[in-house]
């Protein structure tokens, strides 16, 4: 369906519109744009309800108001290819050009980057005959290209008309109007749209694996084909924080552990490139507006980059003022992420203020909360993942991924000990069991998740989740499934640690009081948070 407007409809739009507000802006150009301005003034009336009032400078006087004017925020700068070339332009008729006006391109453009307009928009049009050879208008089609990018201005091409240009001085073809009118909006709408910080996670985002699980040495960022993604990863973000874009962590990790990788591997960026770290099993969101709050920064400048979908809707969902990027490993991918965020993150130079915001920003201290999370219901989206989970028993074969996960992971694990395959087979031949539970979804398989071991007195020696899906309520199902199949009442084996955590607030969360002691689970523990399961996993049960 065309939703473009005519030109008769774009006058009714703007006559019939209920106006919310009033905003007026400047627009300077070479050009006559009087009929262009009336499809701007009906677009932002669709999309804003705002009367708009368009001022300009006098037909032909561009060069004098890039000279003597200052420019303002709001202010839109217009150009074409003889703006940069006065030879270029058809209304002076055909005149011989070569390469040696280049040297006018760059004169001109160095004098409108002294200016600090924002909002650049260059139209590329025809150029006049007049060439030596065809080589030479190549190359000055090139130039004019290189340097317009290189002063961040809007590129459009194909819309110029030369029979009304000559005629009217309006270069444009009247059919392109109303899409050359939403270009200029969209463009300085996300100009000003500008964003001052980057928020990412860490594992498998910032580097390859699993901090919590693999340990310092086993993460990787470098030049090697698997780690390539976080490499250059963090060759962006690096050139980001040398820009002046601050750079933050937001992790669900430990932080003497976050601290300890970033200042122990060989990466790219390391702790001082990062204004704020928040390390913790808090949500997300808390996390961000904390680091908002620190920073007094309004959430409408952050970007948040994580490579699980469940804390992108998590984000989303709570601060919709944020944007969320998910990040993928595949390159290509990648660098269409890369594209979006060099609009997000626009600068015509690099200043010396530029190179030391970070230092100027980063609190005395870098610190770290542990917060409750709070309920927040995001069960419809868990339940949109379509979550499909197998368990399996494990007791007499192919129990090699559970033996691991019990002795590798750390976070999600109720008493952090580690139990040798002869200690967890005698634990089995005396009655006990091992039970693994399998976790798929939309994105594919994740594999055996859960690794849990229990014994013949109903004792859970071991029960631990890999912290890849953290925040999906699958232990909860998982301790659902124990109660009703293998015992309606279970003890925990369970300790502090260090890095236990994410146990300690689940079992908060189960009104579990944090105790040295072995903690009973039943049915009653579980009942509370049924209609939850039922909803998320229905398909399971």
């Amino acid at each position: 369906m065309n939703d473009s407007l005519t030109y008769i409809e774009a006058l009714k739009v703007i006559k019939n519109t209920e106006y919310s507000s009033k905003k007026s802006i400047f627009i300077a150009s070479s050009a006559n744009l009087e009929t262009l301005f009336h499809f701007i003034k009906a677009n932002v009336a669709k999309s804003h309800d705002i009367k708009l009032d368009i001022e300009s400078n006098q037909f032909g006087t561009l060069r004098q108001y890039i000279v003597s004017s200052e420019n303002k925020t709001n202010d839109i700068l217009i150009l074409f290819p003889w703006d940069l070339i006065g030879s270029l332009n058809w209304r002076l008729g055909v005149k011989v050009v070569d390469v040696a006006h280049i040297k006018e391109i760059k004169e001109t453009l160095s004098l409108i980057h002294k200016k600090k307009f924002k909002n650049i928009i260059y139209f590329s049009c025809p150029l006049p005959p007049g060439f030596l050879n065809p080589f030479q208008r190549e190359t000055l089609e090139n130039e004019l290209s290189s340097n317009i990018n290189l002063i961040g201005a809007k590129n459009i091409s194909n819309v110029f008309c030369l029979n009304n240009f000559v005629n009217t001085g309006n270069p444009f073809d009247n059919t392109k109007l109303d899409r050359i009118a939403k270009e200029i909006i969209n463009f300085t709408d996300n100009r000003k749209e500008s964003k001052k910080i980057l928020v990412t996670d860490l594992d498998e985002t910032l580097w390859r694996g699993i901090l919590g699980e693999d340990g310092i040495e086993k993460i990787s960022a470098d030049q090697d084909q698997n780690s390539f993604p976080h490499f250059i990863y963090q060759s962006y973000l690096k050139s980001l924080k040398d820009r002046g874009i601050l750079l933050a962590i937001c992790s669900k990790n430990d932080f003497d552990l976050v601290e300890e990788a970033l200042q122990s591997k060989s990466f790219i960026l390391n702790m001082d490139d990062f204004v704020n770290v928040k390390a913790s099993y808090e949500r997300k969101s808390e996390a961000i507006k904390k680091i908002s709050k620190e920073l007094n920064l309004g959430l409408e400048h952050f970007i948040f980059i994580d490579d699980n979908p469940v804390e992108i809707h998590e984000v989303e969902n709570a601060l919709p003022n944020v944007r969320c990027f998910s990040f993928k490993k595949d390159l290509n991918y990648l660098n269409e992420t890369f594209l979006v965020l060099e609009n997000l993150f626009q600068s015509s130079e690099i200043t010396q203020e530029d190179k030391k915001r970070t230092e100027m920003y980063k609190a005395s201290t870098l610190k770290v909360s542990h917060k409750n999370h709070e309920d927040m219901d995001i069960s419809d989206y868990l339940k949109s993942l379509n979550m499909q989970i197998i368990i399996h028993d494990r007791s007499e074969s192919n129990y090699d991924r559970a033996i691991q996960l019990i002795n590798k992971t750390n976070q999600f694990n109720i008493n952090g000990i580690r139990r040798d395959q002869k200690e967890i087979l005698n634990i089995i031949k005396n009655g006990g069991k091992l039970i693994t539970a399998e976790l798929s979804d939309i994105n594919g398989s994740h594999g055996e998740i859960i690794s849990f071991l229990i014994n013949d007195n109903n004792l859970v020696e071991s029960f631990v989740m890999s912290c890849r899906v953290f925040q999906r309520e699958i232990e909860l199902f998982f301790l659902d499934y124990v109660i009703q199949n293998i015992s309606q009442s279970i003890e925990l084996n369970f300790k502090n640690t260090k890095r236990n955590k994410p146990v300690q607030i689940f079992l908060e969360r189960l009104n579990v009081k944090d105790t040295d002691e072995q903690i009973t689970i039943c049915a009653e523990t579980i009942n509370p948070f049924k209609d939850s399961i039922n909803k998320i996993f229905k398909d399971n049960i």
